[in-house]
């Protein structure tokens, strides 16, 4: 791999399993992560409806580059099954320290995806496909 970035486990996981593992930050919950790992790995800045679309074209490279990351969703959905909000950060750690035992690594050198493999679309013409109609208020904030 060429230039890398590294991120720590729960983010990389964030994006292989779906689920969102990444810490909070500051007031926020852990979407800042989601928002720079891809951003990184795309060389792009997706917006929130893009998000679906940008995590299709990463994950595959994490998951060839690091197959100890393939998460198995049957433990992942069992791991954090009926958790209820106080619990969450605990089943989280607990899964993170589980997939430790199981190989995975603390921190993940992250490199870029290659650039035809990231599809770089103008997120209001995106939004507006997404819709199916012109028609109407799209309201963005930035």
């Amino acid at each position: 791999m060429n230039e890398s970035k590294t991120y720590p486990l729960s983010v990389v996981l964030t994006i292989t399993t779906g689920r969102l593992l990444a810490p909070p930050v500051g007031d926020s919950n852990g979407m800042p992560h989601v928002y720079d790992i891809l951003g990184w790995m795309t060389g792009d800045q997706p917006f929130t409806h893009q998000l679906p679309r940008v995590v299709g074209e990463c994950k595959p490279w994490l998951e060839r580059w690091f197959p100890e990351l393939t998460p198995e969703s049957e433990y992942v959905e069992t791991a954090l099954m009926g958790v209820d909000k106080l619990g969450m950060d605990q089943a989280i750690a607990g899964y993170l320290v589980e997939s430790q035992r199981r190989g995975c690594r603390e921190t993940y050198d992250v490199a870029r995806i290659p650039r035809d493999d990231h599809e770089r679309k103008n997120p209001i013409d995106e939004l507006v496909e997404m819709r199916g109609s012109d028609h109407g208020v799209i309201v963005v904030e930035i």
